[in-house]
Order: structure tokens, then C-alpha cells, then sequence
């Protein structure tokens, strides 16, 4: 059976950051990201602004059938009514043994990159 592992998320701008120009956007803003693998969370990590990396080698391996949905989140803690839902993506088996993969997530402002393998 097939197993995700992540390996690492990289913020190249945070979800609250609210200039269009990458030049002029506050490099203060930070957001709290999590993932959900198949409407589970499974990480819950730092707070997090641009350029920042988090490493991800202590999520637990997943192990998956066909196909697995990962989701990456931005909670929004007194804010707003609802945190933000970053992108999503769905990993085939097929890809087990192809090596570090990535998946860019791009929603309004916020920019990441996952970086994964499938084993």
C-alpha cells in the first residue's frame, strides 16, 4: 500500500497579506496554516510568513488505496466566521516511487509550496 510523506511547507506569502504587489506587502503578516489529508488534520504547525519553511518530517507516513485529498487551510482565529481553505490536491498512487514532489497552492494573495513523495 502506497504512503504520503510530506516533507516540507514553504510560505512565499502569507494568506493575510493584502497588497497585490509582492514588493510593497507587509512581511510582518504571518498566517497559521494546518493540513487535512482526507478531512483529517494531520498537521498543525507554526505561525508562518513569507519565505518562512516548516519542516514536516514528523507527520506520521499515510498509508492510501487509490488516491488521497490533502488540504491546506489557513486558520483564521477571531477573525472571520471561517478559516481560509488555501487549495487542495489530490495524490494518485501512481506516483509512488517517483521521487520529492510539489504542489504550488495559490489563493487570492497566499502563496505555497508542498513538498511530498509518495513511497
Amino acid at each position: 500500500m502506497p504512503e504520503l510523506i510530506f516533507v516540507s511547507l514553504m510560505c512565499h506569502r502569507p494568506d493575510d497579506a493584502s497588497e497585490a504587489d509582492d514588493r510593497l506587502f507587509d512581511a510582518t503578516v504571518e498566517d497559521e496554516p494546518y493540513i487535512l489529508v482526507n478531512h483529517k488534520k494531520v498537521w498543525d504547525g507554526k505561525r508562518m510568513g513569507a519565505n518562512d519553511v516548516a519542516d514536516l518530517s514528523d507527520v506520521e507516513p499515510i498509508s492510501f488505496k487509490d488516491s488521497v485529498r490533502v488540504e491546506l487551510w489557513d486558520a483564521d482565529p477571531g477573525y472571520t466566521p471561517e478559516d481560509d481553505q488555501l487549495g487542495r490536491l489530490t495524490i494518485q498512487a501512481s506516483l509512488a516511487g517517483v521521487g520529492e514532489l510539489s504542489h504550488e497552492f495559490k489563493r487570492k494573495s497566499a502563496k505555497y509550496t508542498l513538498t511530498y513523495k509518495v513511497k
